[in-house]
């Protein structure tokens, strides 16, 4: 029999406790966007409007769900910003054990809650890459565009409840894009951190991609995955409808596992994961699977035509689909703790942006030279012996301030003095960058 529909979530509030007046229940196929009926009564002989619309309280009339149906529910807004989502919910009543099993998000610091070395500070992004958030990155092409892309770190409330998105921003335009030039927002998945996709073989596994954003301008825009070599992609689309300008939006994505290519398993890049802003003909393929390096099809906009444009990045989830459902999870912020430890494998510094955390090493020599060594120890294993920069002041009767014994584990300050008698040297930054 027919079961009444009772709300995945505790009332339908927003982010701030107050009903969602004219606020939607959309509801869909489990892990898809086609619409599936539910009915105003028992008999299922009714059928609701779908979205179906709440009054001024955020009420919602009965609701009746077919028994034995997988059900996707999206809450939004009066504006068709999402709320939350429960993907699969069953007719008769609850959320299914797929979407309570958790399938682990690849990304990390997809929420972006880590931004160490810039804090909330802007990157000026005019050709090549730079590290923006921890563990993205922005990616343009080389020699130099012709545009800027301004990266930063952004306080704002997102659907999945992170305080924070990463924005980019046309700083400066590019209304051509030449052929062998692009601007992509990154982020690279070690190999051993995606290695059971097993993808290069037949056994290898589709992924389920999902990210929030919201963009100033309507478009499409590119998204693709790409192995270490540069030599195997996959490519689709997302678009933005001129109605979801300035709004956050969900976007989700299923992509083939391939048998083709060779992709990295242990240290080095297993997945890039590329966003795509704007791009020339190099580096425009077709839908899916393909030879080569494309970050996006023809029907690719030109976001940095426009000045001043933004474009924010939200709540990325990438998971490799083990149970072949084709079922996300719902989204889930991360523990912040967890992904600092995750974030230092790959980049470590003494103090974060904006702080200052001195180390001083200080000794006395009645010989002449005299070394004075002090061992520092990562808080993780990093990815690989990571290079080494560092910044002193202070030097008094010193000839060196250096490092050495650099490894995954740690390095060690070493400071010389010049002659007999006292020295002192003060390290004002050490920096161990093991990023790919």
């Amino acid at each position: 029999m027919s079961k009444r529909f009772f709300m995945p979530r505790a009332s339908a509030f927003d982010i701030n406790g107050d009903p969602i007046s004219g606020g939607k229940l959309w509801f869909y196929e489990a892990g898809t966007s086609t619409p599936l009926a539910t009915y105003s009564d028992a008999g299922l002989t009714i059928a609701n409007a779908n979205p179906v619309v709440a009054n001024s309280a955020g009420r919602f009339g009965e609701i009746f769900l077919t028994p034995a149906v997988g059900y996707k529910i999206v809450l939004t807004d009066a504006d068709d910003a999402v709320i939350w989502t429960a993907d699969p919910y069953d007719g008769d009543g609850e959320e299914t054990e797929t979407s309570l099993t958790t399938l682990r998000n690849r990304i990390i610091n997809g929420a972006m809650q880590l931004s160490r070395e810039h804090d909330t500070g802007n990157v000026d992004v005019t050709e090549n890459e730079d590290d923006t958030l921890d563990n993205w990155l922005a990616v343009l092409g080389t020699p130099a565009p012709g545009g800027t892309l301004r990266v930063a770190q952004l306080q704002l409330a997102t659907p999945g409840g992170s305080n924070y998105r990463m924005r980019a921003t046309a700083q400066v335009a590019d209304a051509t894009i030449a052929a062998g030039n692009y601007y992509t927002l990154a982020q690279r998945i070690e190999g051993y951190e995606i290695a059971d996709a097993e993808f290069g073989t037949s056994n290898a596994k589709q992924i389920l991609l999902r990210f929030g954003c919201r963009s100033s301008i309507a478009g499409t825009f590119g998204l693709s995955i790409c192995n270490d070599g540069l030599n195997r992609s996959y490519v689709t689309t997302f678009s933005i409808a001129a109605g979801e300008v300035g709004t956050d939006v969900v976007r989700t994505v299923t992509i083939p596992g391939t048998s083709g290519g060779t992709w990295l398993k242990t240290t080095g890049i297993g997945f890039r994961v590329r966003w795509c802003l704007a791009a020339g003909s190099t580096f425009t393929g077709a839908a899916g699977w393909q030879t080569g390096d494309f970050y996006t099809t023809s029907s690719q906009t030109n976001f940095m035509g426009t000045g001043s444009a933004t474009f924010d990045l939200f709540d990325v989830g990438l998971y490799v689909d083990h149970p072949a459902l084709g079922v996300l999870p719902t989204y889930e912020i991360p523990s912040r703790i967890e992904e600092l430890l995750k974030t230092q494998r790959y980049f470590w510094a003494t103090a974060d942006a904006g702080t200052q955390r001195d180390i001083t090493v200080n000794g006395s020599s009645a010989v002449g030279a005299w070394a004075q060594r002090v061992p520092l120890t990562f808080p993780v294993r990093m990815r690989g012996a990571p290079s080494i920069s560092i910044a002193t002041t202070g030097l008094t009767n010193v000839a060196t301030a250096v490092t050495e014994e650099e490894s995954a584990t740690g390095v060690t300050l070493v400071v010389t003095s010049s002659a007999s008698g006292d020295f002192v040297a003060t390290y004002t930054s050490v920096v161990a960058d093991a990023r790919l």
